[in-house]
Protein backbone atom coordinates (compact mmCIF):
# COMPACT_ATOMS: atom_id res chain seq x y z
CA UNK A 1 0.00 0.00 0.00
CA UNK A 2 1.71 3.16 -1.22
CA UNK A 3 0.53 6.32 0.88
CA UNK A 4 1.07 9.98 0.25
CA UNK A 5 2.21 12.06 3.05
CA UNK A 6 2.20 15.79 3.12
CA UNK A 7 4.81 17.00 6.36
CA UNK A 8 5.88 20.43 7.75
CA UNK A 9 9.59 20.84 6.14
CA UNK A 10 10.38 21.26 9.88
CA UNK A 11 9.53 17.99 11.16
CA UNK A 12 13.17 16.25 11.72
CA UNK A 13 13.74 13.15 9.50
CA UNK A 14 10.44 13.29 8.29
CA UNK A 15 11.13 12.14 4.47
CA UNK A 16 13.35 9.57 5.95
CA UNK A 17 11.32 8.22 8.27
CA UNK A 18 7.65 7.96 6.43
CA UNK A 19 9.09 7.65 2.98
CA UNK A 20 8.60 3.71 3.92
CA UNK A 21 4.89 4.34 3.61
CA UNK A 22 5.11 6.53 0.04
CA UNK A 23 5.93 9.84 -1.30
CA UNK A 24 6.48 12.93 1.09
CA UNK A 25 6.10 16.43 0.28
CA UNK A 26 7.41 18.79 2.62
CA UNK A 27 5.42 22.02 2.85
CA UNK A 28 5.66 25.28 4.82
CA UNK A 29 3.80 25.23 7.91
CA UNK A 30 2.18 28.32 8.30
CA UNK A 31 1.47 28.63 4.42
CA UNK A 32 0.02 24.90 3.91
CA UNK A 33 -2.92 25.04 2.27
CA UNK A 34 -6.55 23.19 1.12
CA UNK A 35 -4.85 22.54 -2.56
CA UNK A 36 -1.77 20.59 -0.47
CA UNK A 37 -4.23 17.94 0.60
CA UNK A 38 -5.87 16.90 -2.20
CA UNK A 39 -4.77 13.59 -2.35
CA UNK A 40 -2.99 13.42 0.68
CA UNK A 41 -3.38 10.22 2.88
CA UNK A 42 -1.10 11.36 5.95
CA UNK A 43 -0.54 15.05 7.40
CA UNK A 44 2.38 16.28 9.66
CA UNK A 45 2.11 19.02 11.48
CA UNK A 46 3.26 21.54 14.14
CA UNK A 47 1.71 23.92 16.03
CA UNK A 48 2.39 26.56 13.76
CA UNK A 49 -1.09 24.82 11.44
CA UNK A 50 -4.40 24.79 12.47
CA UNK A 51 -5.80 21.76 11.39
CA UNK A 52 -9.67 22.18 10.66
CA UNK A 53 -12.68 22.25 7.89
CA UNK A 54 -11.11 24.93 6.16
CA UNK A 55 -7.97 22.97 5.70
CA UNK A 56 -9.23 19.59 5.31
CA UNK A 57 -13.06 19.80 3.96
CA UNK A 58 -11.53 18.47 0.50
CA UNK A 59 -8.92 16.01 1.39
CA UNK A 60 -8.65 12.55 1.52
CA UNK A 61 -6.46 12.76 4.69
CA UNK A 62 -6.78 9.50 6.77
CA UNK A 63 -4.28 10.58 9.67
CA UNK A 64 -3.27 14.25 11.55
CA UNK A 65 0.29 13.51 13.26
CA UNK A 66 1.53 16.75 15.24
CA UNK A 67 4.72 16.69 16.21
CA UNK A 68 4.34 18.57 19.23
CA UNK A 69 2.08 18.44 22.54
CA UNK A 70 -1.35 20.52 23.00
CA UNK A 71 -4.40 20.59 20.90
CA UNK A 72 -4.96 23.94 20.47
CA UNK A 73 -4.32 24.42 17.30
CA UNK A 74 -6.73 21.14 15.64
CA UNK A 75 -10.40 21.19 15.15
CA UNK A 76 -10.72 17.28 16.98
CA UNK A 77 -14.12 17.45 17.32
CA UNK A 78 -13.87 18.02 13.26
CA UNK A 79 -11.69 14.86 13.05
CA UNK A 80 -13.65 13.03 14.68
CA UNK A 81 -16.77 13.30 12.72
CA UNK A 82 -14.84 13.16 9.60
CA UNK A 83 -13.10 10.13 11.03
CA UNK A 84 -9.53 11.07 10.65
CA UNK A 85 -7.15 9.54 13.39
CA UNK A 86 -5.16 12.03 15.30
CA UNK A 87 -1.99 11.80 16.44
CA UNK A 88 0.61 13.45 19.18
CA UNK A 89 3.81 13.07 19.97
CA UNK A 90 2.99 13.95 23.62
CA UNK A 91 5.74 13.66 26.05
CA UNK A 92 8.49 13.61 23.10
CA UNK A 93 10.00 16.79 24.14
CA UNK A 94 9.75 16.71 27.98
CA UNK A 95 13.32 15.96 28.67
CA UNK A 96 14.32 18.69 26.02
CA UNK A 97 12.35 21.48 28.11
CA UNK A 98 13.24 20.42 31.42
CA UNK A 99 17.46 20.58 30.41
CA UNK A 100 15.44 24.16 28.58
CA UNK A 101 14.67 25.71 32.28
CA UNK A 102 17.75 24.20 33.95
CA UNK A 103 19.99 25.75 31.35
CA UNK A 104 17.89 29.05 31.92
CA UNK A 105 18.29 28.85 35.72
CA UNK A 106 22.18 28.24 35.79
CA UNK A 107 23.01 31.57 33.93
CA UNK A 108 20.98 33.74 35.29
CA UNK A 109 22.11 35.38 38.30
CA UNK A 110 22.24 32.66 41.63
CA UNK A 111 19.05 30.97 40.78
CA UNK A 112 20.12 27.80 40.55
CA UNK A 113 22.44 27.88 44.17
CA UNK A 114 18.87 29.53 45.85
CA UNK A 115 17.13 26.72 44.44
CA UNK A 116 19.53 23.75 45.32
CA UNK A 117 20.27 25.23 48.79
CA UNK A 118 17.05 25.59 49.30
CA UNK A 119 16.27 29.44 49.95
CA UNK A 120 14.24 30.00 46.73
CA UNK A 121 11.28 27.49 45.82
CA UNK A 122 10.00 26.48 42.54
CA UNK A 123 6.47 26.70 41.40
CA UNK A 124 5.30 24.33 38.84
CA UNK A 125 2.31 25.69 36.70
CA UNK A 126 0.80 22.41 34.37
CA UNK A 127 1.77 19.05 35.49
CA UNK A 128 1.40 17.30 32.35
CA UNK A 129 4.55 15.37 30.24
CA UNK A 130 6.68 18.46 30.67
CA UNK A 131 5.53 19.98 34.19
CA UNK A 132 5.68 16.24 35.89
CA UNK A 133 9.44 15.74 34.80
CA UNK A 134 10.67 18.82 35.58
CA UNK A 135 8.87 18.34 39.30
CA UNK A 136 10.35 14.22 38.83
CA UNK A 137 13.95 16.60 38.19
CA UNK A 138 13.59 19.36 41.08
CA UNK A 139 12.45 16.85 44.09
CA UNK A 140 15.18 14.18 42.96
CA UNK A 141 18.05 17.68 43.13
CA UNK A 142 15.93 18.32 46.62
CA UNK A 143 14.07 21.88 45.99
CA UNK A 144 11.45 23.08 47.42
CA UNK A 145 8.19 22.45 44.65
CA UNK A 146 4.74 23.84 44.67
CA UNK A 147 2.93 22.78 41.89
CA UNK A 148 -0.66 23.88 40.43
CA UNK A 149 -2.78 21.80 38.12
CA UNK A 150 -6.60 21.75 38.79
CA UNK A 151 -6.84 18.40 36.08
CA UNK A 152 -4.49 16.55 38.46
CA UNK A 153 -5.53 14.46 41.64
CA UNK A 154 -3.85 16.80 44.67
CA UNK A 155 -0.38 16.24 45.42
CA UNK A 156 1.77 16.53 48.49
CA UNK A 157 3.01 19.80 47.10
CA UNK A 158 -0.01 22.70 46.55
CA UNK A 159 -3.31 23.10 44.32
CA UNK A 160 -3.19 26.97 45.30
CA UNK A 161 -2.44 29.03 42.61
CA UNK A 162 -1.99 32.13 44.49
CA UNK A 163 0.73 29.92 46.60
CA UNK A 164 2.28 28.47 43.63
CA UNK A 165 2.64 32.78 41.98
CA UNK A 166 4.17 33.33 45.26
CA UNK A 167 7.89 30.90 44.90
CA UNK A 168 10.95 32.32 43.91
CA UNK A 169 10.75 31.10 40.50
CA UNK A 170 7.22 30.26 38.55
CA UNK A 171 7.62 27.98 35.65
CA UNK A 172 4.50 27.22 32.70
CA UNK A 173 3.80 23.92 31.41
CA UNK A 174 0.06 24.12 30.88
CA UNK A 175 -1.74 23.34 27.62
CA UNK A 176 -3.43 27.01 26.24
CA UNK A 177 -7.29 26.19 26.33
CA UNK A 178 -9.58 29.33 25.51
CA UNK A 179 -12.74 26.71 26.90
CA UNK A 180 -13.42 24.43 29.61
CA UNK A 181 -13.94 25.34 33.35
CA UNK A 182 -10.08 25.67 33.61
CA UNK A 183 -9.50 27.87 30.67
CA UNK A 184 -5.09 28.92 30.36
CA UNK A 185 -5.53 31.87 28.00
CA UNK A 186 -4.19 34.65 29.94
CA UNK A 187 -3.84 32.22 32.98
CA UNK A 188 -1.09 34.82 34.35
CA UNK A 189 -3.01 37.88 33.35
CA UNK A 190 -3.19 41.70 34.97
CA UNK A 191 -4.13 40.50 38.31
CA UNK A 192 -1.63 37.59 38.72
CA UNK A 193 0.94 40.01 37.58
CA UNK A 194 -0.06 42.68 40.29
CA UNK A 195 1.41 39.93 42.95
CA UNK A 196 4.71 39.70 41.65
CA UNK A 197 7.68 41.15 42.76
CA UNK A 198 10.84 42.00 40.70
CA UNK A 199 12.53 39.76 42.72
CA UNK A 200 10.81 36.51 41.20
CA UNK A 201 11.40 34.75 38.25
CA UNK A 202 8.86 33.82 35.66
CA UNK A 203 9.56 31.49 32.99
CA UNK A 204 7.53 31.00 30.07
CA UNK A 205 8.49 27.48 28.21
CA UNK A 206 4.31 26.57 27.43
CA UNK A 207 2.12 28.99 24.64
CA UNK A 208 2.94 32.36 24.41
CA UNK A 209 -0.70 33.78 25.04
CA UNK A 210 -0.92 31.39 28.84
CA UNK A 211 0.63 35.11 29.63
CA UNK A 212 -1.21 38.33 28.40
CA UNK A 213 2.64 40.24 27.11
CA UNK A 214 0.44 43.27 27.02
CA UNK A 215 0.00 43.35 30.53
CA UNK A 216 3.61 41.95 31.25
CA UNK A 217 5.23 44.78 28.81
CA UNK A 218 3.21 47.39 30.61
CA UNK A 219 4.75 46.08 33.97
CA UNK A 220 7.95 45.81 32.89
CA UNK A 221 8.05 49.37 31.52
CA UNK A 222 7.04 50.46 34.71
CA UNK A 223 9.95 48.85 36.68
CA UNK A 224 7.16 46.47 38.11
CA UNK A 225 7.30 43.12 36.03
CA UNK A 226 9.41 39.92 37.41
CA UNK A 227 12.53 39.00 35.60
CA UNK A 228 11.64 36.89 33.01
CA UNK A 229 12.98 34.33 30.74
CA UNK A 230 10.82 33.97 27.49
CA UNK A 231 10.57 31.15 25.03
CA UNK A 232 6.99 31.41 24.12
CA UNK A 233 5.38 34.57 22.83
CA UNK A 234 1.75 35.80 22.27
CA UNK A 235 1.02 36.22 17.99
CA UNK A 236 4.29 33.86 17.10
CA UNK A 237 5.72 35.04 14.67
CA UNK A 238 4.56 38.64 14.75
CA UNK A 239 6.26 38.98 18.50
CA UNK A 240 6.04 42.20 20.08
CA UNK A 241 10.06 42.69 20.50
CA UNK A 242 9.44 45.47 22.94
CA UNK A 243 9.92 42.55 25.64
CA UNK A 244 12.98 41.23 24.63
CA UNK A 245 15.04 43.73 26.64
CA UNK A 246 13.21 42.58 30.04
CA UNK A 247 14.53 39.31 29.33
CA UNK A 248 17.42 37.47 31.04
CA UNK A 249 16.69 34.57 28.39
CA UNK A 250 14.70 35.08 25.38
CA UNK A 251 14.35 32.59 22.81
CA UNK A 252 12.66 31.56 19.54
CA UNK A 253 9.96 28.45 20.76
CA UNK A 254 13.02 26.25 20.65
CA UNK A 255 12.51 24.83 24.27
CA UNK A 256 11.80 21.64 23.14
CA UNK A 257 13.76 21.67 19.95
CA UNK A 258 16.68 19.07 21.39
CA UNK A 259 17.92 16.73 18.26
CA UNK A 260 16.83 13.57 20.71
CA UNK A 261 13.40 15.20 21.06
CA UNK A 262 12.63 15.58 17.22
CA UNK A 263 13.51 12.17 16.60
CA UNK A 264 11.34 10.88 19.32
CA UNK A 265 8.52 12.80 17.95
CA UNK A 266 8.62 11.93 14.41
CA UNK A 267 9.76 7.84 15.81
CA UNK A 268 6.45 8.38 17.79
CA UNK A 269 3.90 9.50 14.89
CA UNK A 270 5.59 7.11 12.43
CA UNK A 271 4.71 4.02 14.86
CA UNK A 272 1.33 5.10 15.30
CA UNK A 273 0.50 5.64 11.43
CA UNK A 274 1.83 2.11 11.16
CA UNK A 275 -0.43 0.98 13.77
CA UNK A 276 -3.35 2.41 12.14
CA UNK A 277 -2.57 1.79 8.67
CA UNK A 278 -1.77 -1.83 8.90
CA UNK A 279 2.07 -1.64 8.29
CA UNK A 280 4.99 -2.70 9.17
CA UNK A 281 7.13 -0.60 11.92
CA UNK A 282 10.17 0.24 10.84
CA UNK A 283 12.40 2.49 14.05
CA UNK A 284 14.97 5.37 12.60
CA UNK A 285 18.49 4.38 14.03
CA UNK A 286 18.24 7.00 17.08
CA UNK A 287 20.95 9.67 17.58
CA UNK A 288 24.35 8.85 19.62
CA UNK A 289 23.70 9.79 22.88
CA UNK A 290 26.32 12.27 24.44
CA UNK A 291 29.66 11.91 25.93
CA UNK A 292 29.86 14.49 29.19
CA UNK A 293 32.95 14.97 31.24
CA UNK A 294 32.97 17.42 34.82
CA UNK A 295 35.19 17.33 37.55
CA UNK A 296 32.95 15.69 40.40
CA UNK A 297 35.18 17.16 43.04
CA UNK A 298 33.50 20.82 42.18
CA UNK A 299 30.74 22.22 44.30
CA UNK A 300 27.75 20.49 42.95
CA UNK A 301 25.62 23.57 41.50
CA UNK A 302 29.21 23.85 39.95
CA UNK A 303 28.59 20.15 38.21
CA UNK A 304 25.52 20.28 37.46
CA UNK A 305 25.89 23.73 35.65
CA UNK A 306 29.04 21.89 33.79
CA UNK A 307 27.07 19.09 32.41
CA UNK A 308 24.68 21.59 30.96
CA UNK A 309 26.78 23.52 29.22
CA UNK A 310 28.33 20.45 27.95
CA UNK A 311 25.47 19.89 25.67
CA UNK A 312 23.87 23.34 25.20
CA UNK A 313 24.84 26.95 24.77
CA UNK A 314 21.52 28.75 26.22
CA UNK A 315 23.16 31.97 25.86
CA UNK A 316 23.89 31.36 22.05
CA UNK A 317 20.40 30.65 21.84
CA UNK A 318 19.36 34.40 23.15
CA UNK A 319 22.26 35.80 21.44
CA UNK A 320 21.29 34.62 18.16
CA UNK A 321 17.37 35.50 19.05
CA UNK A 322 18.32 39.29 19.78
CA UNK A 323 20.38 39.76 17.29
CA UNK A 324 17.78 38.80 14.63
CA UNK A 325 15.59 40.56 16.45
CA UNK A 326 16.87 43.96 16.04
CA UNK A 327 18.25 44.17 12.38
CA UNK A 328 15.90 41.71 11.13
CA UNK A 329 12.30 42.85 9.71
CA UNK A 330 11.40 40.71 7.47
CA UNK A 331 8.08 38.43 8.44
CA UNK A 332 10.06 35.05 8.46
CA UNK A 333 12.71 36.17 10.89
CA UNK A 334 11.31 34.20 13.99
CA UNK A 335 10.81 31.24 11.88
CA UNK A 336 13.96 31.07 10.50
CA UNK A 337 15.78 30.75 13.52
CA UNK A 338 13.10 28.01 13.71
CA UNK A 339 13.71 26.86 10.91
CA UNK A 340 17.84 26.84 10.85
CA UNK A 341 18.36 25.47 14.73
CA UNK A 342 21.04 24.10 14.88
CA UNK A 343 22.07 20.42 16.69
CA UNK A 344 21.43 20.65 20.13
CA UNK A 345 21.30 17.21 22.61
CA UNK A 346 20.32 16.46 25.68
CA UNK A 347 22.06 14.98 29.03
CA UNK A 348 19.45 12.28 29.40
CA UNK A 349 21.04 8.94 28.43
CA UNK A 350 23.95 10.62 27.79
CA UNK A 351 27.09 9.29 29.22
CA UNK A 352 28.77 10.87 32.15
CA UNK A 353 32.60 10.63 33.43
CA UNK A 354 34.15 12.65 36.44
CA UNK A 355 37.75 13.13 36.00
CA UNK A 356 37.93 14.02 39.40
CA UNK A 357 36.16 12.97 42.23
CA UNK A 358 32.77 11.05 42.45
CA UNK A 359 29.43 12.14 41.07
CA UNK A 360 26.56 12.11 43.20
CA UNK A 361 23.51 10.09 42.51
CA UNK A 362 21.16 12.95 42.55
CA UNK A 363 22.99 14.26 39.25
CA UNK A 364 22.84 10.86 37.63
CA UNK A 365 19.16 10.26 38.41
CA UNK A 366 17.67 13.68 38.39
CA UNK A 367 19.23 14.06 34.81
CA UNK A 368 18.17 10.19 33.93
CA UNK A 369 22.38 10.12 33.24
CA UNK A 370 24.60 7.07 32.37
CA UNK A 371 27.66 6.67 34.68
CA UNK A 372 30.76 5.93 32.79
CA UNK A 373 33.57 3.76 33.96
Amino acid sequence: MLLKVVADQNIPMASQVFSAFGPVTLVDGRSLSEADLLDADILLVRSVTQVNKVLLNRSTVRFVGSATAGFEHIDRRYLMRRGIHCSLASGANAQSVVEYVFAALAVTDERLEGLLNGDQSLGVIGCGNVGRRLVDTAKTLGIRIRTFDPFTPATQFSRDFGEVLRCDVVSLHCELTSEGPHPTQHLVGREALKGFSTEQLLINAARGSVVDNAALLSFCETGKGPQLILDCWESEPDIDRRLIPFCHIATPHIAGYSTDGKWRATQMLFDDAARVFGLDRARAPSPDRACIQVDGSAPRVEVIRDAISCVYDIKADDERFRAAAQVNRTPTWFDDLRRQYPVRRELAEGRIASINGVLSDDLINAFRLRLED
